[in-house]
């Protein structure tokens, strides 16, 4: 009789613990807002006064499409060159101290990029050549080409993604929160499980016991 209480804690305990793991899991792994997480490259514009603003583009073949593709207007002035994104600066006018300097950095997440620490690199092609790739971010920054677009969460502001936008070809989409419902469900099957181990040993026990009264 006693063995068979020890076998019967030994096999609760087993089951408790495979059930408890998943969980522990999930409570060290926080799932990311599916509201923020972009499918394509995450763009930066950055007038340097007030917010940064963050968009997600979808369609990014060049800089200039990635920057259309986020949300952002853009206007060119007769030489051709970029003088305003979103409506920014008030006037379509550069010169050497003001004028859109063109940024990427390296990412490994297609989370918003609000408090990541980037390290921006120059861009040594325009908007219209460049070939923007997931796995970094997009950057522009109003001024004199000195100052990278900012990310410090209190400077930038995330646009929320589109549930239109859909990842693109040959490319995956992050996992999304349905993984952590999968994992939950089969919590409650191993639970299910230990109970009926529970049940039935217990069942057995009362069985063996009436069986040596007699």
């Amino acid at each position: 009789m006693k063995r068979l209480f020890a076998l019967l804690a030994a096999i609760s305990l087993s089951l408790a613990s495979l059930v408890t793991a998943p969980t522990a899991a999930l409570a060290t792994e926080p799932t990311p807002n599916p509201d923020y997480v972009c499918p394509g490259v995450w763009v930066v514009v950055d007038s340097g006064v007030g917010q940064a603003s963050a968009g997600c583009a979808t369609e990014y073949s060049t800089g200039y499409e990635a920057l259309k593709s986020a949300g952002f207007e853009l206007e060119f002035n007769d030489e051709g060159m970029l003088c305003r994104i979103g409506g920014q600066p008030e006037k379509c006018e550069t010169s050497a101290e003001s004028y859109w300097s063109y940024w990427f950095a390296p990412r490994d997440s297609q989370t918003c990029p609000t408090g990541a620490s980037a390290n921006w690199d120059y861009y040594q092609v325009g908007g219209d050549t460049s070939q923007p790739k997931v796995g970094q971010i997009e950057g522009w920054r109003l001024g004199d080409g000195k100052a990278e677009p900012r990310t410090d969460s209190t400077d930038l502001r995330c646009e929320k993604v589109s549930v239109s936008q859909s990842a693109p070809v040959g490319e995956s989409s992050p996992a999304t929160p349905a993984t952590q419902q999968d994992s939950q469900s089969a919590q409650w099957v191993w639970l299910a499980i230990l109970a009926a181990v529970v049940i039935i040993a217990a069942a057995a026990g009362m069985f063996v016991a009436r069986k040596k009264k007699l």
